[in-house]
């Protein structure tokens, strides 16, 4: 089974656009890129669960208040 995360993962080089001063400071600092941008994005999808989790009770009553009302937009759209 090929792995697709974590540290036997395969790598491909790629080349980003970034701040060059931030990049420089993450050298100097002697921090991994690689590992920093995986991080980066695990923390932005945790984040992104954690909002789901947060607001499912509102997302919920909005469903409902959808079923039983239908959207704001239903008489304005032409589809």
């Amino acid at each position: 089974m090929q792995v697709i995360d974590g540290p036997q993962a395969n790598k491909s080089t790629v080349n980003i656009s970034e701040n060059e001063d931030l990049v420089a400071q993450t050298v100097e600092f002697g921090i991994d890129l690689a590992t920093t941008l995986e991080l980066a994005e695990a923390s932005r999808e945790r984040q992104r669960t954690q909002w789901l989790v947060d607001n499912q009770q509102a997302i919920d009553a909005y469903n409902r208040h959808v079923e039983s009302n239908g959207a704001f937009s239903d008489g304005l759209r032409s589809f």
